[in-house]
């Protein structure tokens, strides 16, 4: 998992300051996230996700100005999601992606990062800790990008991400459940009436919390995710530090 961990980190790091520019980030201070899924947007729920960071960029700073957060810590998240598997790729994808790369709702989406001002341009100068990483490809040890298997990846990242608004059983919540890694979960989603508990699985499955995109509103559940995002990735970094 640690292994895992900092493939991720040193990858994030060196290729944002190579095709970024702006301050060179610690590696260590990099918090991966992620969300995987069909690329059903609205389905999916890649709006809740995305108003989701744009909330945990203010939590982010918050726990940060009360010594809760350590200084520069980026959180940094993976929206695994693609139109079909891709070849050729450029150096550096999925930080350097040129626009020739996506298609469809790959282009849409990227528009969506890029108008919440989640994309990389404000990170990079210091001005954000929250950010969204399109990766449009088919994750395996051969894909041109990280070249990780699903299970790795899952691995190296802090928590995953799953605010679907429809979804009958959510299997990467278990998958990634399988890898340690906790979840939050939309309680829509089949998988959160499995688990019965916003604490954890059984041991060694990571913790799962399901936010309520049933009954709340629409930005109670965005605020809800973000919050949720927030308890692990504190979660890790005080690990980190133990």
């Amino acid at each position: 998992k640690e292994r895992c961990l900092e493939k991720i980190q040193n990858f994030l790091s060196e290729n944002l300051y190579k095709y970024h520019g702006g301050e060179r980030i610690d590696p260590e201070k990099i918090i991966p996230i992620f969300t995987i899924s069909r690329i059903e947007i609205e389905n999916k729920g890649y709006p809740d996700l995305l108003d989701s960071l744009v909330a945990l960029e203010h939590i982010i700073k918050n726990s940060i100005l009360e010594g809760r957060m350590q200084e520069g810590t980026k959180v940094i998240c993976f929206l695994v999601t693609a139109e079909g598997p891709k070849k050729n790729l450029p150096e550096g994808f999925p930080v350097n992606l040129p626009k020739e790369v996506l298609v469809g709702n790959e282009l849409r989406l990227q528009k969506m990062i890029e108008e919440k001002g989640l994309d990389f341009s404000k990170m990079v100068r210091g001005k954000r800790s929250v950010s969204a990483i399109l990766y449009p490809q088919i994750i395996s040890s051969s894909d041109g990008g990280l070249n990780m298997e699903v299970g790795e990846f899952m691995s190296g990242c802090c928590a995953g991400v799953f605010p679907s608004r429809y979804d009958p059983f959510l299997l990467t919540g278990l998958e990634a459940g399988k890898e340690g890694t906790p979840s939050v979960v939309s309680r829509v989603c089949g998988f959160s009436d499995a688990i019965k508990t916003i604490e954890s699985l059984i041991e060694g499955l990571g913790g799962v919390i399901v936010v309520d995109n049933i009954d709340l509103s629409y930005y109670e559940a965005v605020l809800d995710y973000a919050l949720a995002v927030s308890y692990f990735a504190r979660n890790f970094t005080e690990d980190r530090v133990k």
